[in-house]
């Protein structure tokens, strides 16, 4: 497997929360990153096959192994600790010993990477002698990582910076639903890949190189999945692989009405029915969930997530202007915040619930609390009524394991709506 496959022990609801923001950082650094987190968001349901095979399929098989040292992770790795916990680990664990044993002490795929002090907790002496990445005590760590990874899987440092661009995969074409949905991207603002004036390599080596060459400008592969292949030849298969070799997200669509039984040609039929994580709704659902994933995206690789560690200095407070003049409230209450030492703000003008901004800035760059400012049109005008983002921020912090990590949420109104006649308060 020509991934990153991240191995860790659940210990706590921080120390899997630093783990998460670890793989998020590898993502937006384009690397493939293999994570139990990431595979149970794209399948709720988790792995068919259950988490101890998909882990041991992952830890046997993966070309890159980043294994988060903790003394739970060395407890199931030298088989102390209580028999019922941390089995999943140590089933790793034993798979990545009989590995090194199989190689005569050489290991080849696994690095160990320190996210937090270790305390007194000791490297096992038979896991000693391998090279680790201490992130708290070492600022150039995470760079010597991502290199590592990149000369293991065989990737290229990017030279360029990341622009709003996507691949869109070359399918035939039916009822002008590619040309339609390009024309929709292209009107959101995204650059689409490939050009369509310019006439496809005819050999299928060729075809791949220049489809691989244009991915790796891209943030995302979108493919619209149809009945019959792209130009009779596999081409689909083609770019779907070239896709998965460079770790770029797929965004991927089959129509609910195709009945894949139907397809005579067996490979075509495999290649429609093999991934379960495939949208297979109306199309338009899958649009609306489109834009939202190539958003998120998108925040994630212009604004990198902030290293482990650093998310608490300086404070991030995320502030929801719902204001009928929001230029002029920005200027009489907002330049509060430039005074405050270790505060910096962002701030969000046009909230709209159906793009759900504050969920996705929240997973790309956590903020430590929300604001939401209003003046006294928000108790008359629906369309700044606070309610949208104030309920967005509680499914947020309802999704927080850990109390002491969940941003707090408060809402001011300026100025001050009048107060009711017989009231003090």
């Amino acid at each position: 497997m020509r991934n990153v496959f991240i191995s860790y022990r659940h210990e706590s609801g921080t120390h899997v929360s630093d783990v998460r923001s670890f793989a998020e950082r590898l993502r937006a650094d384009r690397l493939p990153v293999e994570f139990d987190q990431f595979y149970l968001n794209a399948h709720p349901g988790g792995p068919d096959e259950g988490w101890p095979k998909w882990c041991c399929d992952r830890a046997a098989n993966a070309e890159c192994v980043l294994v988060v040292a903790s003394p739970g992770w060395f407890q199931a790795y030298e088989s102390q600790g209580p028999p019922s916990e941390g089995l999943g680990v140590a089933a790793e664990a034993q798979i990545f010993s009989q590995a090194i044993y199989r190689d005569r002490g050489i290991s080849h795929r696994i690095r160990f990477v320190i996210l937090n002090t270790l305390g007194d907790c000791e490297f096992p002496l038979a896991l000693d002698r391998w090279h680790k990445f201490n992130l708290p005590s070492r600022s150039d760590d995470y760079g010597q990582i991502v290199a590592w990874a990149r000369q293991k899987l065989s990737i290229s440092s990017p030279t360029e910076p990341p622009t709003r661009t996507v691949y869109l995969a070359e399918c035939l074409i039916d009822d002008g639903m590619r040309e339609g949905l390009r024309e929709e991207l292209r009107a959101a603002g995204w650059d689409v890949l490939p050009d369509p004036n310019k006439t496809p390599p005819d050999e299928n080596d060729a075809y791949a190189a220049n489809a691989a060459q244009n991915m790796r400008r891209a943030i995302a592969f979108i493919q619209l999945l149809q009945k019959y292949p792209w130009k009779g030849s596999g081409r689909d298969l083609i770019q779907n692989d070239q896709a998965v070799q460079i770790g770029i997200p797929r965004i991927r669509f089959r129509s609910p009405d195709l009945d894949c039984a139907t397809i005579q040609d067996d490979a075509h039929r495999s290649f429609l029915m093999s991934d379960p994580s495939v949208f297979s709704r109306p199309f338009d659902q899958f649009k609306k969930e489109l834009f939202e994933r190539l958003n998120e995206l998108w925040d994630r690789v212009s604004q990198p997530p902030t290293p482990p560690g650093a998310t608490l200095n300086p404070k991030l407070i995320r502030i929801i202007d719902r204001s009928i003049n929001a230029d002029a409230n920005w200027a009489r209450v907002f330049p509060w915040f430039d005074t405050q030492d270790g505060i910096i703000h962002d701030r969000i003008r046009n909230y709209d619930s159906n793009q759900t901004p504050l969920t996705i800035k929240q997973r790309t760059k956590p903020c430590q609390g929300f604001l939401i400012v209003c003046d006294s049109s928000a108790l008359s005008n629906p369309s700044l009524s606070p309610d949208g983002p104030l309920d967005e921020c509680q499914e947020i912090q309802l999704g927080y394991k850990d109390n002491t990590r969940c941003p707090p949420v408060g809402i001011v109104y300026w100025p001050p709506p009048m107060r009711m006649p017989g009231l003090d308060c």
